[in-house]
């Protein structure tokens, strides 16, 4: 018989030679043919494993059976029927299938599980997960009992930029980290540079341009952006307050907590800068309007005038990234106004923010079901706990008593976990009330005019999700303006001496693909009593042909 194995280790750092061995052993004894013995260096619970997919596709014609060292090889999933599926699809591929750690039962290739393998295997499947999760816990926990307790432990994933990563000169395995992060001297004099700048009151951008002048690269070889030094100066491992899984360690601080919170301070009030009534090109829309292609659109002037453009309109290198026209900055905020000052009076906005209410409504009162379920699981747990400690006190055995403490442990981190669920099943509770509470006190409220851009922005921010222009001809475009509550209004812009507005009916619907507005145009049929619907899509001057646009008219 021809036979095919499968090994699997979670890490690069485990061997796979002791199951390589247990199925090249067992081939000899039942005089097996190996083709091939299929391997991956990747944790059970994920589906993108090259060497199982390969293993998946093998069918008859190629082998006979399969052979694995055990269950939790092919498979740590928490989805038990996805593992189960598996399974049944290399039967179904003809092939018998073999586990060496119950290696007298054979499942026949071409036949399916029957009731008993099912539960068999699930109970299996289900220990594999649960092995994986107590696997998990353990390796986190004693990292962050490590973290706690020894400063500057390399926690694992990408190297802040300022720091090194160093083996551990006094390693011990099981009780110190084998590695630590270290500040990289050359990189921390950037970095105090940065802090620097910025406290003085240089701009991100600023300081952006000036390391890009004297050829300063990030670890990967790039260009600084502002970006990437925002990123770095709001990151509180440079002042020495390091996180892991939500817990806080001190390291080796490389800028003075005096000098960071005079950077950030310094980003907060170069932030606020623009809602000063006195700021010339100050943007009410800041944040919430975009580019068609998925930016932000800024106000930036161009030949005496303010215009709205896309804040990626061209590279570093002055290429042209972007496409989408620019428009008029003060035809935008008027549409804008106007549009929202007519759309949250009108009756059909109401209805829809009372239908996203009541929506929000029966998702807190699932969330409320979600937490008093968990609540019952944490005192369920926390009971067996005291049943455990009150088992201690009859017990002498030191073994047992030492499963009943791993136990207690393992429980401790099955509260742990599930309070860490309640809690955010509150937070999200909590964001879905606040924006109930905003959506409702709005409801049908009108705006008066003479209200400043600041008094504007803070409306905008209440009711809009956000604001999408796309460019159509010359000088004109369509505005998307999306509220909060899922309701969307579609506007015709033409820049000329005398601008125009139309806001169009709630019928007209953008599509963003072709930059054309989508509208159900009904025709008589045969059947005098009855209307078709076709989907007719029209451009910014197809539209002024095929309508009447004076009647929608909006501007002043």
């Amino acid at each position: 018989m021809k036979a095919i194995g499968y090994i699997r280790v979670s890490t690069s750092r485990q061997d796979l030679e002791r199951q390589d061995k247990l199925i090249r052993e067992y081939c000899t004894i039942k005089n097996y043919s190996i083709v091939e013995i299929y391997s991956d260096k990747k944790s059970g619970a994920t589906n993108n494993r090259e060497a199982f997919i390969k293993m998946l596709q093998v069918d008859k014609s190629q082998a006979d059976v399969l052979i694995v060292s055990e269950l939790s090889r092919l498979s740590r999933k928490e989805e038990i029927l996805r593992t189960l599926n598996e399974l049944n699809l290399i039967l179904q591929n003809g092939l018998d299938l073999v586990f060496l750690d119950d290696e007298s039962k054979v499942y026949k290739g071409g036949s399916t599980l029957d009731l008993i393998d099912i539960i068999t295997l699930a109970v299996k499947a289900q220990q594999a997960s649960d092995e994986r999760k107590k696997i998990t816990t353990r390796m986190i926990t004693g990292r962050k009992a490590k973290a706690a307790s020894f400063t500057n432990m390399f926690t694992g994933g990408r190297v802040p930029y300022g720091y090194k990563k160093v083996a551990n000169p006094n390693y011990k395995l099981y009780v110190t980290p084998k590695s630590l992060l270290v500040v990289d001297e050359q990189e921390a004099k950037v970095i105090k540079d940065i802090y620097s700048w910025i406290a003085e009151g240089a701009s991100l951008r600023d300081v952006a341009k000036r390391l890009q002048g004297l050829g300063i690269k990030t670890d990967r070889g790039n260009d600084f952006s502002a970006i990437i030094i925002l990123k770095m100066v709001k990151n509180p491992i440079y002042m020495g307050v390091w996180k892991f899984k939500d817990e806080i360690f001190s390291g080796d601080a490389i800028v003075t907590k005096q000098i960071w919170d005079k950077a950030n301070d310094s980003i907060k009030n170069r932030a606020l800068r623009p809602t000063s009534e006195e700021t010339i090109h100050y943007n009410p829309l800041r944040g919430i309007i975009k580019c068609s292609c998925g930016k932000s659109m800024t106000i930036a002037p161009a030949n005496k005038h303010l215009l709205f453009r896309c804040s990626t309109k061209k590279d570093m290198y002055d290429r042209v990234i972007c496409t989408n026209g620019s428009i008029s900055s003060e035809l935008i905020l008027q549409a804008v106004w106007k549009c929202v000052k007519m759309v949250v009076s009108m009756e059909e906005y109401m209805v829809k923010n009372s239908g996203e209410i009541d929506k929000m409504q029966l998702e807190i009162e699932e969330i409320d079901k979600a937490i008093a379920l968990k609540d019952s699981e944490v005192e369920e747990l926390r009971k067996q706990q005291n049943n455990l400690v009150d088992s201690l006190t009859s017990i002498t055995d030191d073994g047992l008593r030492s499963r009943i403490n791993v136990k207690y442990l393992d429980i401790d981190s099955k509260i742990e976990t599930t309070i860490k669920d309640i809690n955010k099943l509150g937070r999200k509770k909590m964001g879905l009330k606040k924006l109930a509470e905003q959506i409702r006190s709005n409801n049908g409220k009108k705006y008066l005019d003479g209200l400043t851009d600041i008094q504007k922005r803070n409306i905008y921010l209440r009711e809009l999700e956000k604001v999408t222009f796309h460019s159509n001809k010359r000088k004109r475009g369509f505005l998307v303006v999306t509220f909060k509550n899922g309701y969307e209004r579609v506007l015709l812009l033409r820049s000329r001496k005398y601008p125009d507005i139309f806001l169009l009916p709630a019928s007209f619907s953008m599509c963003s693909d072709e930059c054309k507005v989508e509208v159900e145009i009904m025709k008589k049929t045969d059947n005098p009593f009855e209307l078709q619907g076709n989907l007719v899509r029209y451009d910014s001057v197809e539209l002024e042909k095929s309508f009447n646009l004076s009647e929608w008219n909006i501007a002043d």
